[in-house]
C-alpha cells in the first residue's frame, strides 16, 4: 500500500532528470513532503514522442463515471498483480499508463498497539518514479490516477506487506510504451532489491495531512529499529 508521500524537488531539476518541458505545469506545481490521495500530483505520459507532464488527482475515477456523479472513495492504489484483470482498472492498464514522480514515501510499521511512520528514499536524494495508471473523466477533462503496488522486497519486508512499484530509467521506458506487452509490462512490477534505497523513522507528525514542512523526513531516533536505516 502506498497512501503517502513527497515530491519537494525543484520542478527543473525534475524537467533535467525525467527529460520533459516543465513549463505547461510551472504555474501549476507546488512540492509537497505529505501528498495524500485526492491530492494533484505530477505525472508524466508519453501520448507522442516526448513526454507529457501532467497534474493529475490521486484516485483514479472509473471510466464510466461521468461530470455529477459521486466520486466515492479514492482508489489511489491498484494491486499489479491483479491490474490487468479488474474491470476499474484494466482499460486504464491497457491504454494509459503513466509516471507518477516522488521523492520518497511513507510507510506505517504496526509493532503491538504502536504504528510508526518510515520514509523510504534513495539514500543519494534523488526522485523516481511510481508506475501508475490514469484516466480522463467525460465530461468533466478531470485527470485522475492510482499508484501501483507490488509484494514487499526485503528492505520493506519488515514495515508493511505491499510497497509502490517503483521504475527505473529501462523500466520506465516499457511501461510508457504503448506497444509493449502485458507480460513484460507486468515483469517490470516485480519488486526489486532497491540497495540504494533507504527507510528511515520519522515523526508520527506525517499522519496529520495538514503537516506539510521539511521536518517530517528528519529521523527520529528509534534504537530497536536501527537494523533499517
Amino acid at each position: 500500500m502506498c497512501g503517502r508521500f513527497g515530491l519537494f524537488s525543484d520542478l527543473d531539476r525534475l524537467a533535467e532528470q525525467f527529460g520533459f518541458d516543465p513549463l505547461t505545469v510551472r504555474d501549476l506545481f507546488s512540492p509537497s513532503y505529505n501528498v495524500a490521495p485526492t491530492n494533484s500530483v505530477l505525472t508524466l505520459t508519453a501520448p507522442g514522442l516526448a513526454l507529457e507532464p501532467q497534474l493529475m488527482r490521486w484516485g483514479l475515477i472509473a471510466p464510466w463515471q461521468r461530470r455529477g456523479d459521486p466520486l466515492g472513495k479514492p482508489i489511489f492504489n491498484a494491486r499489479s498483480e491483479t491490474v490487468a484483470e479488474k474491470p476499474m482498472f484494466r482499460r486504464a492498464f491497457a491504454r494509459s499508463r503513466g509516471l507518477v514522480l516522488a521523492d520518497g514515501f511513507y510507510e506505517w510499521r504496526r509493532r503491538g498497539g504502536v504504528k510508526q511512520p518510515y520514509w523510504i528514499c534513495r539514500r543519494d536524494g534523488h526522485p523516481f518514479a511510481f508506475a501508475a495508471i490514469w484516466s480522463l473523466q467525460q465530461g468533466a477533462g478531470l485527470y485522475s490516477c492510482a499508484v501501483l503496488t507490488t509484494g514487499p522486497n526485503e528492505l520493506m519486508a519488515p514495515i508493511h506487506s505491499r510497497m509502490p512499484v517503483i521504475l527505473g530509467e529501462h523500466d520506465s521506458d516499457t511501461w510508457l510504451d504503448p506497444e509493449a506487452p502485458a507480460e513484460r509490462l507486468l515483469e517490470a512490477c516485480r519488486p526489486d532489491p532497491w540497495p540504494h534505497m533507504q527507510a528511515v523513522p520519522v515523526s508520527a507528525r506525517v499522519g496529520r495531512v495538514a503537516n506539510n514542512d521539511p521536518t517530517l523526513i528528519v529521523p527520529v531516533t528509534k534504537p530497536s529499529d536501527e537494523g533499517l536505516l
